[in-house]
């Protein structure tokens, strides 16, 4: 679901200031530049910044990005595909056609390679252009950004052409990166965190999955035993109740998983799976924030 209707799925990031004296000219000149061009006759891939009201316009008009204090526009991503089959069956019709023609001698190596390049290329020009696209929201201010998909392919394309326009790199938020980009830790802290997990590994994203269980399985206990009540901002609150899922699991084995739906029985399962070391994966949670109510999903 895309941000823009009442379920979303997105991912967060930080993202460091911009090094300009006018962010909001500087915004408008990297995505004019990297506006999307469309895709052209044998490419296979396009990719480049719409208009947030319509994402099939690639004028992104002046001004039309600011909303308030947010940066906001889509990432827009089409592609041709032909399916392997179908090039394969044209090989080998092409094949057989060389085989007619050269008293049943096959093509060499070089050749076939080239004959399946060619096929390729063909058969890409006939191919419908398959679009798709997520939003982006960009708080400058409060250096945080939102990418509304969950796809590791599109956002590591996403991330690619915004490093290469707007030379700013953005740094996903999972569990030690969130808190030390985002919260307001002591040197001590840092250390501690830092014993915990490395975010300078390429598996910081896994070896701090236990952080994850841990503070699920936290959120679990603070619904049941506390008030429910988070304070946040000035003077306000947010109530906070376990909702109608609940998912345990072993670490290190995703497979043995007990799922709970619903609070009048499997709650019994749920504290009988803790017992034996199991750890919340997912939980839903229900919030009201004075007029507001929420209902999301963390894993």
């Amino acid at each position: 679901m895309s941000i823009k209707s009442g379920s979303a799925t997105f991912t967060r990031f930080y993202i460091p200031d911009a090094v300009t004296e006018d962010f909001w000219n500087y915004v408008d000149e990297k995505l004019q530049a990297g506006v999307f061009k469309g895709i052209e006759d044998g490419e296979e891939l396009a990719v480049g910044f719409t208009s947030w009201e319509d994402f099939f316009d690639s004028t992104i008009p002046y001004g039309s990005y600011h909303k308030g204090e947010y940066v906001a526009f889509h990432f827009r991503t089409d592609q041709r595909k032909v399916p392997a089959i179908v090039i394969k069956q044209h090989v080998r019709d092409a094949v057989q056609k060389y085989r007619s023609e050269h008293a049943d001698k096959g093509p060499s190596r070089n050749e076939r390679k080239e004959m399946q390049e060619n096929i390729q290329k063909a058969l890409l020009t006939r191919a419908f252009t398959q679009p798709s696209t997520c939003e982006v929201v960009w708080n400058s201010a409060e250096k945080w950004m939102l990418l509304g998909t969950t796809s590791t392919k599109t956002i590591d394309a996403f991330l690619e052409y915004f490093e290469k326009h707007f030379a700013l790199y953005p740094v996903p938020l999972y569990h030690a990166q969130w808190a030390l980009n985002l919260l307001s830790l002591d040197e001590s802290q840092k250390v501690v965190l830092n014993s915990l997990v490395s975010v300078q590994s390429a598996e910081a994203m896994e070896d701090g999955r236990f952080l994850g269980y841990e503070f699920m399985t936290w959120l679990w206990c603070f619904t049941e035993t506390g008030d429910g009540i988070i304070h946040f901002g000035e003077k306000r609150q947010a109530d906070v109740h376990l909702g109608e899922r609940l998912v345990l699991t072993l670490p290190g084995d995703s497979k043995e998983r007990i799922v709970c739906t619903t609070q009048d029985t499997a709650l019994i399962e749920a504290r009988s799976a803790l017992q034996q070391g199991k750890v919340v994966q997912e939980i839903q949670l229900f919030l009201r924030v004075a007029d507001d109510e929420y209902l999301l999903t963390l894993d």
